[in-house]
């Protein structure tokens, strides 16, 4: 396996703001689709498995996607524990409109499934399955190979759990739209400040 620290071939379409300062590393490839946000000190990591992250996601500063972050002091650094079905390696994959709150984990080959809300400083670890509008609170962590429901709410030890409306309910879409609506105000800003200080180079190097 390559070595966690070299630059991975990343698919990066126009309409999707990585920030320089994110720290992208692996040697799988990683492929973002149309109108993500991925915030500065941001982790995509494709060291196991390649990374895949959808449309209209937003991943939050120190938010780490395909993990766990690599380590020298790990027991085993070199062991490659990629979850596997018929031989099929399996990717870490992150579905469309997801956010992914800061100091989150999704360790690698798991999948978030579209709408998935994963918030601060929680984990999802190898192999588990986050349903589709699922929320995972606050510090909680599925343990590898869970299958959380679509529209569950999990929160205490992971195992606590309820539902919520899933995909169609009028609440869900209105939460959906705000953080369509969030991103979009804050890729401009972003875009624009960029484009601000580009400017100011050029004018100071004349």
């Amino acid at each position: 396996m390559a070595a966690a620290s070299s630059k991975p071939p990343v698919t990066l379409p126009s309409s999707t703001h990585l920030d320089p300062g994110a720290y992208v590393r692996g040697s799988h490839s990683i492929t973002l689709g149309t109108n993500t946000l991925v915030h500065s000190r941001a982790y995509l990591l494709s060291a196991h498995v390649p990374l895949v992250i959808g449309d209209g996601c937003i991943i939050s500063e120190k938010a780490v996607l395909g993990g766990p972050l690599p380590s020298a002091s790990a027991d085993n650094p070199g062991h490659d524990n990629r979850r596997e079905d018929d031989g099929v390696k399996k990717a870490t994959v992150i579905e469309n409109r997801v956010r992914v709150e800061p100091h989150a984990q999704i360790h690698h080959s798991a999948t978030i499934l579209e709408g998935a809300v994963i918030e601060a400083q929680a984990a999802v670890l190898p192999g588990a399955v986050v349903g589709r509008h699922a929320k995972i609170c606050a510090g909680v962590t599925i343990r590898e190979g869970m299958q959380v429901p679509e529209g569950a709410v999990v929160w205490g030890n992971g195992e606590q759990m309820r539902r919520r409306a899933g995909d169609g309910g009028p609440a869900e879409e209105r939460r959906l739209q705000a953080m369509d609506k969030e991103r979009e105000v804050t890729m401009l800003i972003l875009r624009t400040a960029a484009i601000k200080a580009s400017q100011a180079r050029r004018d100071k190097g004349r």
